[in-house]
């Protein structure tokens, strides 16, 4: 209703959804089945579209695309990225991958969101092979995808990645046509990055980091230093620079904290039919600020620290929930931890966690055997004002579509899978026993 399109292409038992559903009210949407030969034409017909290149593009401003973010913050805005915006991070990911005619991709990520539309452009211009995984439910039928499609490349957000090293064989698997694989959209605990690192040493592991604002790449990580720093999210790619501001929009200092704001032909035009919005990040100069707040060290590869929306202001005390998720992952207990702040009328905010539990090595635990370990991880590592005050015990998260965390619903204690009820329920508060401490 909001982009208002003009055109909309389905195929198959979509046509009469589309037309008898989505299309009910909107009658000046016209609808084509993408199997109507009138669609088609010779591609060397002077009256059909120009052949795709990858010379088109690279100085095109106009729009190419509206993409919309998944809304976890409120209302999903319409990201407009042009022929421009696209071209400069494709291109730059098919040059520092090196990804040519002989390559083929295994897609799992969703084809909605930028990182699908993304790894569709670079392995389309760039001539290689897209294979479509049939879904995420079974991780082992993922594998046997990549070794049947004899896939050189495969990417994901960190659900995907936890998911195989958990529920699959993917460790172990030999895939030698493997060469490349890369995590985005979160962050991948170090000890999975090189968990995965030893199993596949012949295998380059990228760590990229952007946003739908940036079509969608800002930076990636050389693979040779991913060892050595595995919480890092790498240099601006080929056409972008970051830049580390400070609240007066002063560069900081090298390792100093700041917002992280993108500058470069990667950003977007705006949000589409929202002006309020746009200005709110893209400031005189055309710059994207993120809001998420980072470092870069004197290698100028980013570290993040957290979203500055995330940071939990309490009792006067600015707290990032990266630090404290790090300590929390250090038990072997924990798959993955979420840090969060609610609002608390005594200090304005509580820090509370949310821990993803390994089934195996929790079960038979008691929840204050789980809760005390995580405690005392937590007294050793920071001043008790900063550790959590409750924490909260899951199977699985509740996730978006692209496999992200979904805090909102998180909080709420809404879907996901909570830690079984004879432990703890997701509205249930587990509570350190040092009453006084919390």
């Amino acid at each position: 209703a909001e982009a208002e399109p003009r055109v909309l292409l389905t195929q198959g038992t979509y046509n009469a959804t589309v037309r008898e559903v989505w299309c009910r009210e909107a009658c000046a949407i016209e609808v084509a089945a993408l199997d109507d030969d009138l669609l088609w034409h010779d591609p060397h017909d002077q009256a059909g579209a120009a052949v795709p290149s990858a010379e088109m593009g690279g100085d095109d401003d106009r729009l190419a695309a509206i993409i919309y973010t998944s809304g976890s913050a409120g209302k999903p805005k319409g990201v407009c990225l042009s022929h421009r915006n696209l071209w400069t991070v494709v291109g730059a990911v098919i040059e520092y991958l090196a990804i040519g005619p002989k390559d083929s991709y295994l897609m799992v990520v969703p084809l909605h969101y930028v990182h699908g539309i993304m790894q569709l452009l670079v392995h389309h211009l760039a001539g290689a092979t897209v294979h479509l995984a049939s879904d995420f439910l079974f991780p082992n039928v993922l594998v046997n995808q990549l070794v049947a499609t004899r896939a050189t490349g495969f990417s994901g957000v960190p659900f995907h990645f936890n998911s195989l090293i958990e529920n699959s064989t993917f460790l172990t698997e030999t895939l030698p046509d493997l060469r490349w694989l890369t995590v985005t959209g979160g962050h991948l605990d170090a000890e999975r990055i090189l968990q995965i690192r030893r199993a596949k040493p012949a295998v380059d592991f990228v760590i990229a980091y952007g946003q739908t604002e940036c079509a969608p790449r800002a930076t990636a990580l050389d693979p040779d230093r991913v060892d050595r720093k595995p919480n890092a999210v790498g240099a601006p790619i080929r056409g972008v620079r970051v830049l580390i501001l400070d609240e007066q929009q002063n560069l900081v200092p090298s390792d100093e904290i700041g917002e992280v704001v993108i500058a470069g032909d990667n950003v977007m035009q705006g949000y589409w039919r929202q002006p309020e919005a746009t200005r709110a990040v893209i400031d005189d100069q055309g710059r994207l600020h993120t809001g998420d707040l980072g470092r870069l060290d004197a290698e100028g590869d980013l570290f993040l620290v957290g979203r500055r929306t995330d940071m939990i202001k309490t009792a006067g005390e600015r707290i990032f929930p990266d630090e404290i998720e790090q300590v929390l992952m250090r038990s072997e207990l924990v798959q993955e931890a979420v840090v969060v702040g609610v609002p608390d009328v005594f200090t304005g905010e509580r820090v509370e966690a949310h821990l993803r539990l390994d089934s195996d090595r929790a079960c038979g635990r008691t929840e204050f055997e789980i809760v005390d370990i995580c405690r005392r991880l937590c007294q050793g590592a920071m001043p008790a004002s900063r550790a959590p005050k409750a924490y909260h015990l899951w199977l699985d998260y509740p996730r978006k579509a692209n496999g992200k965390v979904d805090k909102h619903r998180l909080v709420s204690g809404d879907d996901g899978q909570p830690w079984p009820l004879s432990l703890a329920t997701p509205k249930r508060t587990l509570r350190p026993r040092n009453t006084k401490e919390s």
